[in-house]
This record gives structure tokens, C-alpha cells and sequence, in this order.
């Protein structure tokens, strides 16, 4: 059973030619608790680090010095931040953690993830001025984010409800 999940994929036998599969995009928590983390092949999860799986999904990328490098900013696992994890076959892909309305880190091996991260926390919170990496401009932009420029490496984004 998945808890902590709003949206997955899940690839289920075509009924009639059991090679061909179909992906079915389920956007329902009630629908996530029928799952396995083995049926699902990608998932947006939100948690805390008090969640039990949190650093099963996120230790990895705490302190890792290619993320530092990449998005020209640290990660922290403060207690009091929610994080929108894009999990796809057994591993962490993207993540956007908020703190008091704010955004405060996002991270994406592959930027497309992060678009359907950043579109779910714009459904979902009132997001107000955040600075965040600059590398993910575009995607900022294609989840429905107001971007301004902020430094060389930080842009400041807002949500629909503030934009």
C-alpha cells in the first residue's frame, strides 16, 4: 500500500495480448492505497522527514556534491519543510520542498519530472515569492510559475494565486 501519494502510473496487462501494457495515470489518493511501490512506475508523493521512508527516497541527494553543483544550492532536511517527490521505478527523480508557502529547494535529474512536480505544488499550495535555482527556468515557467530574475544563479518565482 503507497501512503503520502496524490498521483501514480501504474502499468497493467492489455487484456487481450498480455505483452502490450498500458499506463494508467491515477490522480486519487484512494486509488494509491490499491497499489505496491512494485505495480507503480511513477509516483508524486508528498512527506516530511518524519514520514518512513523519507530518507530511503531523498538520503542520497543530501549532501551530494553533483546536486550542490548542478543547482548552485545546498539541501537541507529541516523538520518543518514538505516535500513533492517525483518517484519512478525505485528512485527518487525530482523533488520541490516548501517551508511557510515558500519554495525552498527543487531538484530534477531529468527536467520533465520536475514540470509535473511543480505543477501539482502550484494546484496545491499558494505559492508566494521564492528564490530557487535559476537552472530550472523553464520549467518553472511551463508548470504556470510568474519568474523574475533574482541573481546569476536564482530567478524568483510565484504561483498562480500570487503571479
Amino acid at each position: 500500500m503507497i501512503e503520502n501519494c496524490y498521483s501514480i502510473v501504474v502499468l497493467e496487462a492489455y487484456p487481450r495480448q498480455k505483452s502490450q501494457f498500458i499506463a494508467h495515470c491515477i490522480v486519487s489518493e484512494d486509488y494509491c492505497l490499491k497499489y505496491t511501490r512494485r505495480e507503480v512506475v511513477a509516483m508524486i508523493m508528498n512527506m516530511n522527514n518524519k514520514n518512513k521512508n523519507f530518507y530511503e527516497y531523498l538520503g542520497k541527494l543530501f549532501g551530494s556534491r553533483s546536486v550542490e553543483s548542478f543547482i548552485h544550492d545546498r539541501i537541507y532536511d529541516d523538520s518543518d519543510k514538505e516535500w513533492y517527490i517525483y518517484y519512478d521505478r525505485g528512485k527518487a527523480r525530482a523533488f520541490v520542498s516548501i517551508n511557510n508557502n515558500k519554495i525552498k529547494n527543487v531538484y530534477s535529474e531529468n527536467k520533465g519530472f520536475l514540470v509535473a512536480v511543480l505543477q501539482q505544488v502550484n494546484r496545491e499550495e499558494n505559492i508566494i515569492a521564492s528564490i530557487v535555482p535559476k537552472v530550472f527556468i523553464q520549467q518553472y515557467r511551463e508548470a504556470g510559475f510568474a519568474v523574475k530574475e533574482h541573481s546569476v544563479n536564482f530567478v524568483e518565482i510565484r504561483g498562480n494565486e500570487y503571479a
